[in-house]
């Protein structure tokens, strides 16, 4: 599946870097270098389709978590070394 925005954007990219000199595209467009990189990255990057509820869940979900002090003190040491109180200062 084709993710026409990242397509766009890669050709206007590429199109932008060869106008800048500092690319040279040897084809009439850069429709092929696009689709080929669009389909390199989307092969490595994990794409979510999420729907606006989804996405309302889930920033629901991290608001309550950030709330609760005891998710720092339990989780923030892990990722940061510090604790809440440490993080306030």
């Amino acid at each position: 599946m084709k993710d026409e925005a990242l397509l766009r954007a890669i050709a206007r990219s590429l199109q932008d870097l060869e106008d800048a000199n500092e690319l040279v595209v040897c084809a009439a467009s850069t429709d092929r270098a696009a689709s080929v990189i669009h389909d390199a990255v989307l092969a490595i990057v994990p794409r979510s389709d999420l729907a606006q509820d989804d996405l309302s869940a889930i920033r629901s979900l991290i608001f309550e978590t950030v709330a609760d002090k005891r998710f720092f003190d339990w989780e923030m040491p892990t990722l940061t070394g510090k604790t809440a109180d440490d993080s306030a200062m």
